[in-house]
């Protein structure tokens, strides 16, 4: 049986104000183009990218990143949903939550991850398995959250619908 080889990525922290962004990534993709030139039974099959994707979870940082796993995707010829992402606290978009003094900051933060925390509580059960009242309340939370999810749902799916070849929207709605 073939070894099935993975390339693990984590916490990029893709910048759209990174000066040296552009160096930084050309001396990776140079590198691991030379191993993998050099050492064909370690080409990968599949690539994981682990959380921390991008530092803010700006859609133009999202746009780098997309750019960067495409050019891996040129050296090791695989289709993107091969490609396996899973989102980080900097991925989401923050919007409101970061606006205003230090002190409303924390304060917004803190109100997010309350209510964040109790939506986390009821989702360790099945959804089928919740109450009514629990179901709506999961609903809202998901219609809450969606706004700071977005730019990470908007950046899976295009790896996703190669494979697919359709928008999952169920898929998005329940992301989080």
């Amino acid at each position: 049986m073939k070894d099935v080889v993975i390339l693990c990525l984590s916490d990029l922290h893709f910048w759209k104000g990174d000066a040296n962004l552009k160096f930084i990534q050309n001396s990776f993709l140079d590198a691991f183009q030379n191993f993998i030139r050099e050492n064909r039974e370690w080409m990968p099959e599949f690539i994981t990218v682990s959380g921390d994707i991008t530092q803010n979870g700006d859609p133009l940082e999202f746009q780098i990143a997309e750019e960067f796993l495409e050019r891996i995707r040129d050296i090791i010829h695989i289709p993107k949903y091969q490609i396996l992402t899973a989102i980080g606290n900097h991925d989401i978009f923050w919007g409101d939550l970061v606006k205003g003094t230090k002190g409303e900051q924390q304060g917004n933060r803190e109100k997010y991850y309350e209510k964040m925390k109790k939506y986390l509580d009821t989702k360790v059960l099945a959804y089928r398995e919740l109450s009514e009242e629990d179901k709506k309340g999961s609903e809202d939370m998901v219609s809450f959250c969606k706004p700071y999810f977005k730019n990470y749902t908007d950046f899976r799916q295009k790896f996703l619908e190669e494979f697919f070849g359709i928008k999952l929207s169920l898929w998005q709605k329940f992301i989080i």
